[in-house]
Order: C-alpha cells, then structure tokens, then sequence
C-alpha cells in the first residue's frame, strides 16, 4: 500500500512538473490576442505614446506664450554713489532737507536700499513667435500622433509575420512528424522483408539512413519552433520562454485575399491617402512653411504692455517707500546685417526641399503598394502549385508503396518519392503562410492594416 501511494505521489509530482515545466500549449493564443498583447505591453509603442505625451505638453507650453507673465524681483543694494544714493531715498520716500545739503550731496554716507518688483509683461505680437510657435506645437503632435499610428501599424504587421512563422514552423514539424512515422513504417516493412527473405539489406539500410535523415530534420524544425515562438513573445512583451497553444492552423490555410479584389491603382491611392508615414511628411511640409513665415516675419515689430509695482526700503523688513509704472514697448529691427535675409532663403530652401521629398515618397509608396500586390499574386498562385503538387506526390508514394509491397519496386524508389511527398508537404505549408504574411504587407502598405 506505501509503495502505491509513493508511486501515485512521484508520478503525480512529475506530471505537474511537465506541465509547468515542459514545452507549450498550456494557453491558447489566437492572433488577435497576441496583436492586443503587443499593443498593449510592446516597448516602442509605449515609448511613441511618451513622446506624444511631451508634444501634448509641448502645445501647452505653445499657448503659454499668449497669456502675461509675472515676475518679483528682489535686489539689495548698498552704495555711496551720489545719485544712487539720492535716488535710493527718493524711492523709500526718506528725503530730508537734511539731504540737500552741498556736503551730504557730493559725499553721501553708505546707504542700504531693499527694492521688491513685480512686473508683468503682456506680449501683444513677437514678430509672430507665439503664434507660430502655437501652431507648429500643434503640428508636431498631430505628427507625433501618426508616428504612433505608423508604430501600430508596424508592429502589428511584425507580430502577425511572427505568428505566421510560428504556425508555419509548427505545420513544418507536424509535416516532419508524419514523415518519420512513414518512414518508420517503411523500415520496419523492409525489416520484416529481409527477414523473409523477399528484400535486400540495402533495402533496410537505405530506410535506416532516410529515418536519420527525417530525425535531424526534425531537431531543426524544433529548434526553429522554439526561435519563432520567442520572437513571437518578444514582440508582445511577454517572457521570451512564455508558451501558447496556437489557434487552428487549418483556417489559415484556405486563406482568400480580399485585396486581390481591387485594382493596384486604387489601392495605391488609398496608399498615399491613408499611410501615416504620408501623413508625417505632410506635417513635415507644414512645419517647413511655418519656419519660412517666421523668417518673414523678422521684419514686423515686437510689440508688448509692461506694468511694474515696486517697495524700497532701507531694512530687509518693511517698506518705506512704493510705486508703479505702465509702459507700452514697440521694437522694430531696422538693420540687422544680411542674416534676416539669409535666414528667409534658408527656410524656403529647406522648404523645398521638403516638399521634393514629399513628392519622391509618394512615388515610393505607390512603387511599394506594386511590389507588395505582386508578391501577394504570386504568393496565391505559388500555393495553388503546392496543392496539385501535394496531390500527385500522395497518389506517386500509395502507387511505388503498393508496388513495393508486391515485389515490383525497390526501396529506395519509395523513398525517394516518400521524400517528394514530405517536400510537397513543406512547400504547401510554405506557400500557404507566405500568402499571410503578403497580404498583411500589402495591408500595411496600403494604410490598411487596422490596429484598433
């Protein structure tokens, strides 16, 4: 009875080992989770929404330029200059007829002045500063917003590659698999045969040397299973050694591209409507006509209300004297060398510059809208190929299989079609996941690709 129970126990403690220990499968992950898992935990992505956290609190700072800025002052002065020693008294309304006198005048003893200001400054116009300032604040978030929107996009774009090559190295071992079941099958059936006497030892010993052959392929593809998963759980965020249990392969691999449904042309002008990478070189041509009309306007005037509030007095506590003053500013440049003008043909030439670039993208990105739809053509007419192939690689194996059974072929014939069949098998586990990962391409090429 203690042996059963110890036996229970040890089994019971290895099962749980495996199952927290042991490969995957231990969760389902389907793609639209790991697509929210990456949105949610990725590092980029977390580290664009940072940086359209500061362009918001940059257009904060932009608008902060409009409103009256209030400063105080404190300074101490202690000096026996005549007149700032005549001005100090005035401030602190300390005067005495005393003062006047001749002596008193030309040399003053040391006097002690505490002045307290509060001055506030009102910008009406800055040769267009706050206002330009305001709005390229403005335009750098609404850029920083689609430098998100592009990183979504990419990533979103780089998990469903993953997820694919995670299922396509799975489909690839399960190919394996079934081929080295096949193959153990033929050794055995060649084993039995030689033992009777109805097969050569090279019969056996090629089946023995397939079977290998299958076995390292098969580490391989473990190998490459256990990368694929990895890459997949560095791009959500998630511990590298995290395992899943994938979500059916077999609705993946009757996939149908919508996209081929519509014509190149007017996918690539959803191209250059919808991508954000577009979208940030618009703002880019923005941000380029505002540094030129900033330039210009070196040639306004400044123009601001000052008002002023002051306490002087001779002790730090205290105030023996105040007063105020109200003063309107306006400041033209009449001359500033050439700079203003050079500074107006920099930007414009920089302006240009940008709006040559625009130009070029666009073109770059109806040439990448063309290749994407090509390679996602290719890719559905590849996969067909891989089907028929599969086909007549299942129908030569049963036929050399059944004529080996017979007597009328020899091994090595059903090994090498046993070897067409479990290369047409990769092929099409190969061509049906390159559909997936082109049609997400043109997706993301197109501007497509939603990331909610």
């Amino acid at each position: 009875m203690r042996t059963r129970m110890l036996l229970f126990f040890c089994l019971t403690f290895c099962v749980v080992s495996l199952m927290t220990t042991s490969g995957r499968a231990e969760e389902t992950l389907t793609l639209d989770q790991a697509i929210d898992n990456a949105l949610k935990n990725n590092q980029l992505i977390q580290g664009s929404r940072a940086r359209l956290q500061a362009a918001s609190e940059n257009v904060t700072v932009g608008f902060s330029r409009f409103l009256p800025r209030l400063d105080i002052q404190e300074r101490i002065e202690h000096t026996n200059s005549p007149p700032l020693v005549f001005t100090q008294k005035l401030q602190q309304e300390a005067f005495t007829a005393q003062d006047f006198q001749l002596n008193n005048l030309n040399h003053p003893s040391a006097y002690n002045n505490w002045k307290t200001q509060f001055i506030l400054t009102q910008p009406i116009f800055d040769q267009g500063r706050e206002w330009i300032g305001y709005q390229a604040a403005k335009t750098q978030a609404t850029r920083t917003d689609m430098e998100l929107a592009r990183m979504r996009q990419n990533i979103r774009f780089l998990v469903e590659k993953a997820y694919y090559d995670t299922l396509l190295a799975q489909g690839n071992l399960d190919v394996l698999n079934s081929s080295l079941k096949t193959v153990s099958a033929l050794e055995a059936l060649a084993s039995k045969r030689h033992t009777a006497g109805n097969a050569l030892l090279s019969d056996l010993t090629s089946a023995r040397v397939h079977k290998a052959q299958v076995e390292m392929e098969k580490i391989k593809a473990e190998g490459d299973l256990d990368v694929a998963f990895a890459r997949l759980n560095k791009l959500m965020g998630m511990p590298q050694e995290s395992s899943w249990r994938l979500s059916d392969a077999a609705t993946f691999l009757n996939n149908q591209p919508e996209l081929l449904t519509k014509s190149l042309n007017e996918l690539a002008e959803t191209a250059v409507s919808k991508r954000p990478d577009m979208a940030i070189a618009q703002k880019d041509l923005e941000l380029g006509r505002l540094n030129t009309k900033q330039a210009r306007f070196s040639y306004l005037p400044s123009v601001s209300l000052q008002g002023a509030y002051e306490m002087n007095a001779k002790d730090f506590v205290g105030s023996d004297g105040d007063a105020w003053a109200v003063a309107g500013v306006v400041s033209f440049n009449l001359f500033n060398g050439t700079g203003d003008r050079a500074r107006i043909a920099a930007a414009k030439s920089e302006e240009q510059a940008v709006s040559h670039r625009v130009k070029d993208m666009e073109e770059q990105v109806r040439m990448e809208v063309r290749e994407a739809y090509y390679n996602l053509r290719t890719a559905v007419q590849q996969r067909e190929v891989a089907r028929r192939s599969i086909e007549n690689a299942q129908e030569a194996f049963r036929i050399l299989q059944s004529r080996y059974n017979n007597g009328m072929a020899l091994m090595v014939e059903v090994l090498t079609a046993e070897t067409a069949l479990k290369q047409a098998g990769l092929d099409l586990q190969r061509t049906a996941f390159e559909v997936l990962t082109a049609e997400t391409g043109l997706k993301l090429r197109t501007g497509l690709l939603e990331t909610r």
